[in-house]
């Protein structure tokens, strides 16, 4: 039987639900705009850096290189396994020198074509670095022994070779023919005479620094052709210049009597009018 409260005598009263207050609904409210503040900030934090960021000088982002075994591995930019100059990624993704060449070598080894010389003497000064490859001034080929395949290892041309005439000279790795005169700097070392890898000493045909070694008028590579001596003015010692026998006589440079008729080239023009004598024909 209900009784006024509007249950039946043998029924435990329910308490009904209460009505939200508007202070408790404001209270609701707040508390989720902390907790939306909250994640706003977490995701700041862990937001990565765009190029404007890197741009304003912080920290290289990693990258991935291709490692031996094929894997894909988060490199540091900076790092510098091999102790070679080059950074790990440069070597490995490639770097430009101001010749136009574009060089890969190995991250692992100092010296990739065991020269002698660092993969980072090779690459020479960083001259800029526009995007992801850096350009250098490129001193030598690091992926070839003698560079420019004049027959002189790159680590002589850079250091510095000698000759049996007491000179020592640097030439240059990219460049065959160093002075242009005609004559690769091999051949113009001459034969190995002595010494070993470090210091070799070469016989010294001629300078390789200068297109004419002796100043006599006959470049290097003319006096090559005519077998004369790019040291000596006078290669027969005739008294005539290489200079005047190949240019001016027609004579030989590198026999005193030309025509073998007793008299040496010299007599022969001093006296060609007075005694009718010719350096070229037998008197």
């Amino acid at each position: 039987m209900a009784d006024g409260s509007g249950f039946r005598a043998d029924e435990s009263p329910q308490e009904r639900p209460l009505e939200r207050s508007p202070l408790r609904w404001l209270q609701g409210i707040r508390g989720m705009a902390v907790v939306a503040a909250i994640v706003v900030l977490a995701a700041l934090v862990v937001v990565p850096r765009t190029s404007e960021d890197e741009g304003a000088g912080g920290p290289e982002e990693a990258v991935e290189i291709t490692t031996s075994t094929g894997q894909e591995t988060p490199v540091d930019p900076l790092l510098d396994s091999d102790g070679d100059g080059l950074p790990d990624v440069v070597e490995v993704v490639g770097w430009k020198t101001v010749g136009g060449r574009t060089h890969k070598t190995d991250p692992q080894n100092p010296d990739t074509d065991f020269d002698g010389l660092s993969d980072g003497e090779e690459a020479g000064t960083l001259v800029e670095k526009v995007g992801a490859v850096p350009l250098y001034a490129g001193i030598s080929d690091p992926t070839k022994k003698d560079s420019d395949d004049d027959g002189l290892d790159d680590l002589e041309e850079v250091r510095g070779w000698r000759t049996t005439r007491g000179f020592t000279f640097v030439t240059d790795p990219m460049k065959a023919d160093t002075d242009g005169d005609g004559l690769s700097d091999g051949i113009e070392a001459g034969a190995l005479e002595g010494g070993d890898d470090a210091t070799r000493i070469y016989a010294g045909y001629s300078d390789p620094l200068q297109i004419d070694t002796d100043k006599d008028g006959v470049d290097d590579g003319v006096e090559a052709d005519h077998g004369t001596d790019p040291y000596a003015r006078d290669t027969d010692h005739d008294d005539l210049t290489d200079f005047e026998e190949i240019v001016r006589l027609g004579t030989d440079p590198t026999n005193a009597d030309t025509d073998g008729d007793g008299f040496d080239d010299r007599y022969e023009v001093q006296n060609r009018d007075s005694e009718g004598l010719d350096p070229l024909f037998y008197d």
